[in-house]
């Protein structure tokens, strides 16, 4: 809200470190800055020390995990939503959401170039990925199964194939569509195994 004096100078917001102009119920007025309190209660900082922890997980967060938290909640970033739902599950005294990532590939050598596979969550579609590119990745979260894989070929669609939790047992290794003529291999990407830093004293990712 800008406020103009008899001078014709415009204020909105704070006014040095003395005044801030703002409105209520339409009606303009400058009232006198007060300093915000941060009293830093026990419950305040743990909220705080756990939002810093999100942050920090988030910058391992890439690729196709990333394209999860953008395709799971479109009305929010990805940074966003990956930031409210560990802050969440953590306060809760939860995990953060487990992602499985899954390889898929067509069965033999034949190019598809009107087909998709189609990851569902509920009527929401979360993937639609091209069976041109004869195979790639995607990931999913074992907290929000379940879920369901689709191939359409044309105009032609297939039945679902449910995906119950967790995904990695329930995931089958073929996904079979006998009339559409389309078989796709389906393989778990198992997670890459950790290493004690003796030096830091805490466990790290192995590079492989």
């Amino acid at each position: 809200m800008k406020i103009r004096n008899s001078f014709g100078t415009q204020f909105s917001g704070t006014i040095g470190k003395d005044m801030i102009a703002s409105s209520w119920r339409g009606r303009e007025y400058i009232k006198e800055y007060v300093r915000p309190t941060d009293p830093k209660t026990e419950l305040q900082l743990k909220h705080r020390a756990v939002v810093a922890e999100a942050v920090k997980a988030w910058k391992g967060i890439l690729g196709v995990e990333r394209q999860f938290y953008e395709a799971i909640d479109e009305t929010l970033p990805a940074y966003h939503t990956f930031i409210r739902r560990y802050v969440k599950a953590v306060s809760a005294g939860n995990k953060p959401t487990e992602l499985v990532t899954i390889d898929w590939k067509l069965a033999g050598e034949e190019q598809i170039e009107n087909g998709y596979l189609i990851v569902q969550r509920g009527s929401a579609r979360l993937f639609t990925l091209p069976l041109s590119e004869g195979g790639g990745c995607f990931a999913l979260g074992n907290s929000d199964a379940p879920y369901s894989l689709h191939v359409r070929r044309g105009t032609e669609e297939s039945d679902p194939l449910g995906i119950n939790r967790p995904v990695e047992a329930n995931m089958p290794p073929m996904f079979k569509v006998a009339p559409l003529r389309v078989d796709i291999s389906l393989t778990v990407r198992l997670p890459k195994p950790k290493r004690i830093d003796k030096m830091k004293g805490r466990a790290v990712r192995k590079r492989l």
